[in-house]
């Protein structure tokens, strides 16, 4: 594999690392997925990656921390465990970006081996580290940890702020969509409007991704703070 030769993942010449972040990266040959690592934390020891041989110990890697990148190959023949962990990685952490390396090109992948960037396999390193700080990069700007849900809304609602929130909680996924920081749709599995605003409210540890822009279907009506209110007052009655 002459592409991949450690060389070719020089360290940061300033020696910063910038912000951490932990890489998912799943790959069966285990030298490749030792040049892989090694790569990327030459590169920014910044980096922290978890390295593993296949999607059953991926799901595990999943469960056990917060990602920031997954770093995954798809074999020749195409394998269907490693096209549904890709398909499962959307449903569960929608906000987490893939970097798939691939024999084949795009048009010969199915539809549901969803990735943000893709590159060939075995891959040029610059390149690869080139796509993986992009990638991170844009991760950082679009998601929002470590604030509720609750006050997240309330200032989206004060800026009058016209976009559509992905929300993740554990395996839970849910959309919310505001127009000039009102509430106008709600979606999160077989519920709609009220019903699915008040569970996502109710999820851990949320991690919310922003789109600009809201094209969903009016299903709910109401303030924020009104909505938000319903929310505690039936929440306390619940408790009690």
């Amino acid at each position: 594999m002459p592409k991949l030769m450690a060389a070719e993942a020089p360290a940061r010449a300033d020696g910063r690392t910038g912000p951490a972040a932990r890489i998912l990266i799943v790959e069966s040959d285990p030298l490749l997925r030792e040049i892989l690592g090694s790569g990327l934390a030459l590169h920014n020891p910044g980096y922290r990656t978890v390295p593993v041989a296949d999607p059953a110990a991926a799901y595990l890697a999943l469960a056990a921390a917060e990602l920031d990148l997954i770093l995954a190959t798809l074999d020749q023949p195409l394998r269907i465990d490693q096209i549904r962990f890709l398909e499962r990685v959307r449903e569960v952490v929608p906000h987490v970006p893939v970097l798939l390396l691939s024999e084949v090109g795009p048009a010969s992948l199915p539809a549901e081996a969803a990735y943000d960037a893709l590159l060939p396999n075995p891959p040029d390193m610059d390149e690869l580290l080139a796509q993986a700080d992009r990638l991170l990069r844009r991760s950082r700007q679009s998601v929002v940890r470590g604030i509720g849900l609750a006050s997240f809304l309330q200032v989206i609602h004060l800026e009058r702020k016209t976009c559509t929130l992905t929300v993740t909680g554990g395996a839970n996924r849910g959309r919310l969509g505001l127009r000039l920081g009102k509430l106008v749709h709600a979606q999160a599995g077989p519920l709609a409007g009220r019903e699915a605003f008040f569970a996502i409210l109710g999820w851990p540890n949320p991690v919310m991704s922003i789109d600009d822009g809201c094209d969903e279907p009016v299903n709910l009506e109401g303030q924020v703070e009104q909505l938000l209110l319903e929310f505690y007052v039936n929440e306390d009655h619940r408790r009690r």
